[in-house]
């Protein structure tokens, strides 16, 4: 039963730091690739 919460806890979480790392992204036009890890963050909430 506790299953599910975690589950959305963990979406949320990542999907508002996937927000977070692409609003902060900008100041660094240098950074053109996006990391393995925030790739496959984006698979795995979409």
């Amino acid at each position: 039963t506790l299953l599910n919460p975690i589950k959305r806890l963990t979406a949320g979480s990542l999907f508002a730091g996937f927000l977070i790392t692409n609003n902060i992204s900008p100041a660094s036009p240098l950074q053109t690739t996006i990391p393995l890890y925030l790739k496959l963050t984006a698979l795995a909430v979409t």
